[in-house]
């Protein structure tokens, strides 16, 4: 009896997961633009754990969850939480290990190879390409600082996992980038809302 190889059954069941991410976006987000505050604000937390993962693991497909961490900032008893920098910590780190994990569907999609890549079109496979080449100089500085500003994280993912770069090192790598990120955006949610109210009292 022939044994299946584990890499193809690796391959077939993650593309399964990709494609049912991509048929979950187009059925329930795509069509209501308020999900992921809808998600948020009935599962606190834990909605936003999820939004973060959902919001990472969509391929070239714009979300805005930056501006629902800065919303969040602003006003986190959204999630249940009280103003405070712990709490903003605690939220940041949530979204930063969202954002890594979603972000891994980017690189599994790398590890298939350049044929798969070549069917998101050619401005994308020559930005993976150009991104490649800075990978194999400076691997880790360039995922770091591609997590950490607002940058389409998908075409640095799908090159990462091209060359093959150690999965858990990428992983830990965008969960710091993600999570300073966000971070910043939290505290620019928080202390622009302080500023407001300073504003408005004077």
């Amino acid at each position: 009896m022939e044994e299946k190889n584990p890499s193809l059954v690796s391959h077939a069941v993650f593309g399964l997961l990709i494609l049912a991410i991509i048929i979950f976006f187009f059925l329930f987000i795509s069509d209501n633009p308020d999900f992921f505050n809808t998600v948020v604000s009935r599962y606190g937390l834990l909605g936003l754990f999820i939004a973060a993962i959902i919001a990472n693991a969509t391929i070239f497909l714009p979300v805005p969850m930056d501006v629902l961490v800065i919303f969040i900032g602003a006003n986190p008893g959204l999630v249940g939480l009280q103003p405070g920098l712990m709490n903003y910590i605690i939220i940041a780190l949530i979204v930063g290990l969202g954002a890594a994990i979603g972000e891994m569907t980017a690189y599994m999609i790398g590890l298939q190879g350049l044929a798969i890549a070549q069917k998101f079109g050619k401005e994308q496979v020559d930005k993976i390409t150009q991104i490649k080449s800075n990978l194999g100089r400076g691997g880790t500085i360039v995922i770091f600082l591609g997590a950490l500003v607002p940058f389409p994280f998908d075409f640095i993912g799908i090159a990462a996992g091209m060359l093959k770069f150690p999965a858990g090192k990428f992983f830990v790598v965008v969960f710091a980038g993600k999570t300073i990120k966000h971070f910043v955006a939290i505290l620019a949610g928080a202390l622009g809302i302080e500023l407001l109210k300073k504003f408005l009292l004077f």
